[in-house]
């Protein structure tokens, strides 16, 4: 479930614990095209026990589930597993961009062994050499 629906199930739940029962009509009205979907994870939880009429009667089980916070502590495993998942995703991004030092290093590595950058080197200083001294 999204927060927006753990929300909308909290706001039902209240709703019934204060007025003793609840539409479907009613959940429609309160949270449009998710009303139905409210309604039948009311039901799924046993918030509300089905009275006949497309109507759900207040229980025991709704006012346990506000007194225990059952929403509140749905809402904060939500955010502690998308909490786990941005860090999980930067820790990729540290991997992906250590690996890409390791392989310059790799290359400048095996270069230096070659002697290339040192015949580059004595070349570019010859020439620079030669410029400001001719002759």
């Amino acid at each position: 479930m999204d927060k927006d629906l753990i929300l909308m199930c909290k706001s039902a739940t209240e709703y019934i614990i204060k007025n003793r029962s609840i539409s479907q009509k009613k959940c429609e009205e309160l949270f449009g095209s998710s009303g139905i979907e409210v309604f039948e994870r009311l039901k799924g939880l046993g918030a509300g026990k089905n009275i006949g009429y497309g109507d759900l009667q207040v229980t025991q089980e709704a006012k346990r589930l506000i007194d225990a916070k059952y929403f509140e502590n749905l809402i904060k495993q939500i955010d502690r597993d998308e909490y786990d998942r941005y860090l999980s995703n930067k820790s990729k991004e540290a991997t992906i961009k250590s690996t890409r030092i390791a392989k310059i290093a790799l290359i400048l590595s095996i270069l230096s062994r070659t002697g290339l950058p040192q015949i580059f080197f004595k070349w570019l200083w010859s020439i620079i050499l030669q410029s400001i001294y001719p002759g």
